[in-house]
């Protein structure tokens, strides 16, 4: 993978309107006051890291957040890639309600989580596939990147980064942690995990 020194920065968004009615996120959720506080103590954080790019997904959320962390001198730049998870049919309903409505769905989904695509929305190899690619080209580009994004993808880089789908289930990141994937010398280790 070269031998370039980068650090790859994943920040989960600021907790959101959805987050605290425990529903599957709506691409349009907005940011409690709390999810921008953290996103206030996310930026002091941030302070002591560097890089020149930054990438934030196409949900609203990705976009406040970046806001409240007040960057300047880089114009980010979207990319579907680090979209969440796209849970489909199950988007806005509620986790709970949702079990009852749609069992069919999550006994195939329960029972293949890697490979049941969810009605309208992807299966966890397609998200791994996504990232995985993502990963990749960020590790043979020469630059460090901040990435504005959400629990799943995060736990996705992890399992790109370890080269395995094992861990994904096994991971979770709190809104406004900073996870740190470091290339230096050749070799790519998890340098920080969910700081707060």
């Amino acid at each position: 993978m070269g031998d370039k020194n980068l650090d790859i920065i994943l920040i989960r968004h600021g907790e959101t309107e959805d987050n605290i009615k425990s529903i599957f996120s709506n691409d349009s959720t907005q940011l409690t006051e709390l999810g921008k506080k953290q996103m206030l103590n996310t930026a002091r954080i941030l302070e002591k890291y560097n890089f020149t790019k930054v990438i934030i997904s196409e949900y609203f959320r990705t976009k406040q957040s970046l806001e409240c962390l007040e960057i300047t001198g880089i114009e980010p730049s979207i990319d579907k890639r680090v979209n969440e998870f796209n849970f489909g049919v199950l988007k806005g309903a509620s986790i709970d309600g949702a079990q009852e409505k749609y069992k069919d769905v999550f006994t195939d989904w329960y029972n293949d989580p890697y490979n049941f695509v969810l009605p309208n929305g992807e299966s966890q190899k397609q998200l791994l596939e996504r990232v995985s690619a993502l990963y990749k080209e960020l590790i043979n580009n020469n630059e460090s990147v901040l990435i504005i994004t959400h629990d799943g993808v995060i736990r996705a880089f992890i399992c790109a980064l370890f080269e395995t789908k094992e861990v994904y289930f096994k991971l979770k990141s709190d809104n406004g942690s900073i996870s740190i994937i470091r290339h230096e010398n050749g070799y790519s280790r998890l340098y920080k995990y969910n700081e707060t």
